[in-house]
């Protein structure tokens, strides 16, 4: 009796399903992709279907499994690069204070202006307000 496929992943793209293909078959595992042809119809059938799945034969899942396991090479972040960046907190340039918020324009205002000159007004502009010293900047 041959051996029965398995499926080692499943994927919601196709490419994706290649690069696992292509990652297996580098280590020699053989394997298949199955059901691509219905995903690419409608994605809504993808999901029903349970995804784009590679499959191995049995003999060869556990292989498969701890090769698709291992980071890729060149996937992870290089060695001197810096991992993690503190987030940039918007500042007020007069008090250097980091209370401040967006204030975004008034949606009825650029409602009206839609409906009474057909396209907003483009000279208003969003801006910055610090809540500490009142500054205000715009936004950029």
């Amino acid at each position: 009796m041959p051996d029965k496929l398995v499926t080692v992943a499943s994927f919601d793209l196709a490419a994706q399903a290649h690069l696992c293909k292509a990652r297996l078959e580098d280590e020699g595992i053989q394997c298949a992709i199955i059901d691509e042809n219905i995903a690419s119809i409608h994605w809504g059938y993808s999901i029903a279907v349970g995804g784009i799945k590679v499959q191995v034969r049995q003999a060869n899942a556990h292989k498969a499994l701890q090769v698709l396991q291992r980071q890729p090479p060149g996937a992870g972040p290089a060695e001197n690069e810096d991992t993690e960046r503190p987030a940039r907190e918007p500042r007020c340039p007069a008090c250097h204070s980091t209370d401040v918020y967006y204030h975004k324009l008034s949606r009825r205002l650029i409602f009206l202006s839609i409906l009474l000159l057909g396209f907003p007004i483009p000279f208003l502009k969003r801006k910055w307000v610090c809540e500490k010293c009142g500054h205000q900047w715009k936004a950029g």
